[in-house]
């Protein structure tokens, strides 16, 4: 027989689902809407389950002007409501239509007792279907008496809307277009008073060994949903600045353009949003704190400024799972590289004290005039990890050469495979990685 999940309204018995809960309802319930109380079993039960005529009963409650807020809030508005009400009863009475045209004549009168009442439906409009729920509801007219002597009592259309039968299973609920239950217990919410109670009764399934009685049941639903979508949306990456977010866009392009609708990068010019180290902290901490759902990593420059960022946000034990801070790869070239200081111009390791995104875009933009590599120059002492912070000089024209260079690419003056994309197929690589397992 199985056990069930049954969603009432002011005691009506309007939904139910089998052995679970309908991840919809995870949705717009709450653990705060949580309550159990002692009825007696026969509220859910033919026998008693205890030695005593009282059942604990499991239940999420919220009252009908609750949920219609929570319902607006996630889209579900009275207006949206009403035409897709309006809509579906139309495409289902063209579809209707197109069976009797193609239907032979044995079909025909069946498809024909439908159009009618789907035109019925459709001239009585929203605000009368909403009048018949009300009354269903109101009276507790159960679908279960239909072919009773209740069928006497109920004009053609309060019939329809508890009709049951396979033709309006599929298009029909209670007479309302089948095009997902959000609108449906939306316009519900508009057929009862603002205080009526809407429950969601889990006693059978908890009682049947389907859930713990301890069990966040709707919380964890939810999650498991929201997590089960995480791979169908885009990963979010954040970088230090504009120009950080501009060249991993247009490289992202060129080098897996079969991805480049996979990653979004953050717009700081839409956004207006400042740039830097620690304001990429503190983006990532309100993300984190606004419970955003998707994929999203955290891309901090490889120098001194950037590594003690970035193990400010490694510090934080609940950063969310979802969440993953990353340094830029270290380079290969940065570890013998040419820099300017007070003991003058010397090759040294600058990997996690100067590697910013200039530092990646190939030996070709990175060399001077003269043939050289463009160096990096040492400027203050970072005091919490003890070394020197470094910036690549003339940023502009290393960015400058990097830009006439994909600009030739994109053009087709100039074959892909001429130019160094190693530093930047490191971060890629390393991104698409991470993504992989977040």
């Amino acid at each position: 027989m199985g056990s069930y999940c049954e969603l009432k309204v002011g005691g009506y018995d309007i939904y139910s689902t089998k052995s679970q809960i309908d991840p919809f309802m995870a949705a717009i319930f709450r653990e705060s809407d949580r309550r159990i109380r002692r009825v007696h079993y026969d509220a859910c039960y033919t026998d008693p389950l205890e030695d005593a005529d009282l059942v604990d009963c499991h239940e999420y409650a919220v009252t009908a002007q609750q949920l219609k807020d929570r319902s607006d809030l996630m889209g579900f508005t009275l207006e949206k409501t009403r035409q897709v009400f309006n809509e579906g009863i139309s495409q289902f009475i063209a579809t209707t239509q197109e069976f009797i045209a193609d239907s032979g004549e044995d079909m025909q009168d069946y498809y024909r007792k439908e159009l009618s009442q789907l035109t019925e439906l459709q001239n009585a409009g929203f605000d009368q279907w909403l009048a018949k729920i009300r009354n269903i509801l109101e009276k507790n007219i159960s679908k279960y008496l239909l072919g009773k002597e209740i069928d006497k009592t109920l004009d053609s259309l309060s019939l329809m809307a508890l009709d049951y039968d396979d033709r309006f299973q599929e298009n029909l609920y209670y007479g309302f277009p089948n095009a997902g239950f959000g609108n449906f217990l939306r316009a519900v919410t508009e057929a009862v008073s603002p205080e009526t109670e809407i429950a969601l009764d889990l006693t059978s399934l908890i009682y049947g060994g389907y859930y713990q009685k301890n069990d966040k049941i709707c919380q964890n639903t939810l999650e498991c949903e929201l997590s089960q979508m995480r791979p169908l949306q885009k990963v979010i990456v954040l970088t230090e600045g504009k120009t950080d977010s501009a060249i991993l866009s247009r490289a992202l392009r060129l080098l897996y353009p079969h991805l480049e609708s996979y990653l979004s990068f953050m717009d700081f010019g839409l956004a207006k949003a400042e740039g830097g180290a620690p304001a990429l902290v503190a983006t990532t901490k309100s993300f984190a704190a606004a419970g955003i759902n998707q994929k999203i990593i955290t891309l901090f420059d490889f120098d001194a400024a950037g590594v003690a960022h970035y193990q400010m946000l490694e510090r934080i034990s609940n950063l969310p799972r979802n969440i993953k801070p990353l340094l830029l790869p270290p380079l290969p070239l940065a570890a013998d590289y040419p820099t300017i200081g007070p003991q003058g111009t010397i090759n040294l390791d600058v990997n996690g004290r100067a590697c910013s995104i200039e530092m990646y875009l190939g030996s070709q933009a990175l060399m001077m005039e003269d043939g050289n590599p463009t160096p990096v120059k040492w400027t203050a002492l970072n005091s919490s990890l003890k070394e020197y912070q470094g910036e690549i000089e003339a940023k502009d024209a290393v960015q400058k050469r990097f830009e006439s260079i994909v600009g030739s690419i994109e053009n087709g003056d100039l074959d892909i495979s001429q130019h160094d994309w190693s530093g930047l197929k490191s971060i890629f690589e390393m991104i698409f990685r991470e993504a992989s397992i977040l």
